[in-house]
């Protein structure tokens, strides 16, 4: 536990682990994909059968993420005693809840940390269907815009009153900003009409994206404005992912585009959950295999750039293995779960890909 007292010596800016003043991973994509589908679910199914759409799209979710991550995690506390003694945390999805409590960094201080951003995406996914499914088209742009400015609002109480800037950086209330900020592209990109006036938009959140991050590393060399710091620059961080996205949408050209649609960085796009769920987990299983059989499977860090590239290449090597024997087999049984009786479309069928 953070010596409480230290931290209120220093001001409340004390640096925890892993935290540092670096942004947190923005969730800009996950929202773009996760409502893109259901706004493609809600237009296919014509109003109707609505309660089959949450059945549908949850049923979905299970197959992709949870045998994976469960498989992992009981297998993983089977290394961990320590991970069995928070267990449930895990189990419930909860873990980004359980480091803000105990002021830990990322990947300090518990077992499996990186599972935190999984955490808040999967609490994401408990209500968001029901705001995209439910709320009328009309008022939905602005029920999103409201869930930005409420989730920057609660992210800067969080940090003005508890100087926790751990709990910032993972609560899900916190991080909903970026989620919504990726629904919106999706929405305004669902209107054929909208879609065909998001350039100068999309332009505003480059330039206004990376003059707001110039202006927070200015602020930062000075020490000032810790809490409105923190604030603008993952605000910085959400508008210039914003551009990317709807950028990416439409499509890159020339060099860039070639390299994004090339085969292996495709391939890798597919078994990105898994490489995902392998960087967070592997470390301790071969820790656990280790003390089991007293076999060293550890790389020395003095090999530098070899070891790195060496784990990278294990990571994605675990990774296809667990696509094509265990987790492309099950979802394929999302066929089984259709989001409407009539034959898919081709935008179904892409925004149902493997990336979400």
């Amino acid at each position: 536990m953070v010596n409480v007292s230290y931290v209120r010596k220093c001001g409340g800016r004390r640096r925890l682990h892993g935290s540092s003043s670096d942004p947190r991973p923005p969730f800009v994509l996950s929202g773009f994909l996760i409502t893109g589908i259901l706004l493609r679910a809600r237009e296919e199914s014509q109003g109707e059968k609505t309660l089959g759409l949450f059945g549908a799209f949850y049923a979905r979710r299970f197959l992709r993420i949870f045998p994976l991550y469960y498989g992992v995690l009981f297998l993983a506390a089977l290394c961990s005693p320590e991970l069995r003694s928070i267990f449930w945390v895990y189990f419930t999805y909860t873990t980004n809840l359980l480091i803000s409590w105990r002021w830990d960094g990322v990947g300090q201080g518990i077992p499996l940390g990186p599972f935190w951003s999984l955490a808040v995406e999967e609490q994401f996914y408990i209500l968001w269907p029901a705001v995209v499914l439910l709320v009328p088209l009309r008022r939905l742009q602005a029920v999103m815009l409201a869930t930005i400015a409420l989730s920057i609002v609660i992210g800067f109480l969080i940090l003005k009153l508890t100087m926790n800037e751990m709990s910032y950086y993972v609560f899900t209330l916190s991080c909903t900003d970026s989620l919504a900020m990726g629904g919106l592209i999706a929405l305004l990109r669902s209107d054929g009409e909208r879609s065909r006036s998001l350039e100068k938009p999309a332009r505003v959140c480059l330039v206004g994206g990376l003059i707001l991050l110039g202006i927070c590393i200015y602020l930062r060399s000075k020490g000032l404005f810790w809490a409105p710091r923190k604030i603008a620059v993952n605000v910085a961080c959400t508008l210039l992912f914003a551009w990317l996205i709807h950028r990416a949408a439409d499509g890159f050209g020339g060099i860039p585009g070639r390299f994004l649609r090339a085969k292996p960085l495709r391939y890798i796009g597919s078994i990105s959950y898994g490489i995902y769920v392998s960087h967070a987990s592997l470390p301790l299983l071969l820790t656990g295999v280790t003390q089991a059989t007293g076999l060293e499977l550890k790389m020395p860090d003095s090999l530098g750039v070899f070891r790195l590239g060496s784990e990278l290449g294990i990571c994605i090597g675990v990774a296809s293995v667990s696509w094509f024997a265990y987790e492309k087999p099950l979802n394929d049984l999302k066929r089984y779960f259709p989001y409407t009786r009539r034959k898919a479309s081709s935008a179904v069928i892409v925004w149902s890909s493997p990336l979400v």
